[in-house]
């Protein structure tokens, strides 16, 4: 249930149409200061003109990070679409994994149509430069994908989104206001949290012997209970700092970290993950 959509397509209408899709945005997880350059936007226009923001400062491996947060949402609830842009290296990891999506893309003649969609929703010239003076070489790239599980939807001209695929909302009510609570933490992620922790994140140099990218996070109570509490790790010094705050004490949920690693193997570049569990401490002391 994973929707590949170009830009401008209208991925943020539909998801306003269809409460039960999660429009997966990668702002969140692109930039570390987010919250802080945006500051109170009051208009969808201002939202598009942050995207090229030269004061924001890009996360580290972002990608794995946003990788994690849909397998994460496969996992607990695979019947739930998920809208996601239309990012090479993600869509790489998909394929890799062999996990199916729908890729939605305009006719490669639409360009003209195209930029006036960015240019009314407020899209600088930087973002026009892109998307437009890349225009061709992306679109190609796209229809060129022909992993036997990614199905094409190829828009034609005045099309969106909710024009070409429809919603059957398949959760129950409950699993829908857990989502809708996950969707929050990660929309408003101002500071990495967890349990009341407070872990800022910082930039690290990606040379560095320090840099790592991780994710701590509990284990759900129930194979239902989608929300967990969760931090995004980026150095063995920030691990140290939160592991000295942190103390486990509810026998309900088990605090699992995940290390996410980008390599390349026989299919394609992957994000390998690996688990740890129970003693943290003395695995961040030995391995990292």
């Amino acid at each position: 249930m994973i929707y590949a959509a170009y830009a401008g397509t209208g991925k943020s209408y539909f998801c306003q149409e269809n409460p039960e899709a999660i429009d997966l945005i990668c702002m969140f997880f692109k930039y570390i200061n987010l919250s802080e350059v945006s500051g109170n936007m009051e208009s969808d226009r201002e939202g598009e003109q942050i995207k090229t923001n030269p004061k924001l400062t890009l996360r580290n491996y972002w990608v794995l990070y946003y990788y994690w947060a849909i397998k994460y949402l496969l996992y607990y609830c695979p019947e739930i679409p998920l809208v996601i842009p239309t990012i090479d290296l993600i869509l790489d990891f998909l394929e890799a994994d062999q996990i199916p999506y729908t890729l939605i893309y305009p006719e490669k003649n639409l360009k003209d149509e195209y930029e006036k969609r960015y240019r009314t929703r407020g899209n600088t010239e930087e973002f026009l430069d892109i998307f437009i003076g890349q225009w061709e070489f992306r679109i190609e790239e796209l229809e060129q994908r022909n992993s036997p599980l990614t199905k094409h939807i190829v828009l034609q001209e005045g099309q969106y989104l909710s024009d070409v695929i429809s919603c059957v909302d398949g959760c129950d009510v409950y699993k829908n206001q857990q989502i809708e609570k996950f969707k929050q933490k990660l929309y408003q992620l101002q500071n990495n949290t967890f349990k009341g922790i407070i872990v800022k994140e910082e930039e690290v140099n990606p040379l560095s012997d320090d840099m790592i990218s991780v994710v701590l996070y509990l284990k759900p109570i129930c194979d239902d209970d989608i929300v967990t509490d969760f931090v995004w790790i980026s150095s063995k010094r920030q691990m140290h700092k939160l592991l000295e705050q942190y103390k486990h004490d509810d026998f309900r949920t088990v605090p699992e970290l995940i290390l996410l690693k980008m390599c390349y193997t026989e299919s394609g570049i992957r994000c390998k993950t690996r688990i740890e569990r129970n003693d943290l401490c003395r695995f961040i002391n030995q391995s990292i």
